[in-house]
């Protein structure tokens, strides 16, 4: 009975994690009639720019923190260790919502593309080929174990999971971390470029290279030279910037992000 009840519990904060990330990217993408991004300022522009980096600083803490493994290791001592990757989705999906309501404005626009322009198409359509790309990439590694799911349901039925291997196809021959570039892809493109959405790009852009920077050390620590001949001939996230370099193909699928 209590493993069916950890799974259910996984289902649930699966659900939420879920859609608190369709609720950020919806905000991201002016989608939603929630705090807008060219609403009126409430602060003047160094509060809300303080405020709004204290959010992604909160944001980066418990995605990178949570990650590691000897924070992984302490944590797992005080709760189920089958929910420990459900717990993280559930709070990130909790973040992804306050930094939606919470962020604040910043008066000014960078560009602007009128509805029904061919630039307002053309930054909308890579918009949503950004979140394409994000959810596409989850499922070319394995979006049941990155959300939460696997543990658990392995837990219910008594079985061990396989030990991941290295290797990679398809998105991540292109780039090693495509869930990035389509974070990055959506964060960026945007009819109206104001210094409320800058903010966000940029301060969100910031966390993702150093993130990246720490989740490349316990992968190197993981697969060792193979991650580094990886690294070698494929770009971290922009796409087609070692064009020199031969093209890597393992036997695995890849556990990166």
């Amino acid at each position: 009975m209590a493993k069916t009840t950890s799974f259910i519990t996984s289902i649930i904060f699966y659900l939420i994690g879920v859609a608190g990330l369709f609720f950020f990217i919806l905000w991201v993408g002016d989608l939603l009639p929630v705090n807008p991004m060219e609403s009126t300022p409430r602060h003047s522009w160094g509060v809300s720019l303080l405020i709004n980096s204290g959010l992604i600083l909160l944001f980066g803490i418990q995605h990178s923190v949570m990650a590691r493994k000897n924070f992984k290791n302490t944590w797992t001592k005080i709760i189920p260790k089958q929910l420990e990757r459900s717990i993280y989705v559930l709070l990130s999906g909790i973040l992804c919502i306050l930094i939606a309501t919470l962020w604040c404005p910043i008066d000014g626009v960078i560009w602007e593309f009128q509805t029904g322009t061919a630039g307002f198409y053309l930054t909308y359509g890579l918009f949503f080929l950004g979140i394409i790309i994000l959810l596409t990439s989850t499922f070319l590694i394995n979006h049941f174990e990155l959300f939460g799911l696997q543990q658990s349901y392995l837990h219910m039925i008594q079985r061990t999971a396989r030990k991941p291997k290295f290797s990679t196809f398809a998105l991540y021959q292109i780039v090693r971390h495509p869930i990035y570039l389509g974070l990055m892809m959506l964060l960026w493109f945007t009819p109206v470029m104001s210094l409320t959405h800058l903010s966000l790009s940029a301060l969100f852009t910031a966390y993702i290279f150093i993130g990246i920077y720490f989740e490349e050390k316990d992968l190197i620590i993981e697969f060792g030279n193979t991650y580094h001949e990886y690294k070698k001939t494929v770009p971290s996230v922009i796409p087609f910037t070692k064009l020199g370099s031969r093209t890597y193909i393992p036997e695995e699928k890849t556990v990166s992000a």
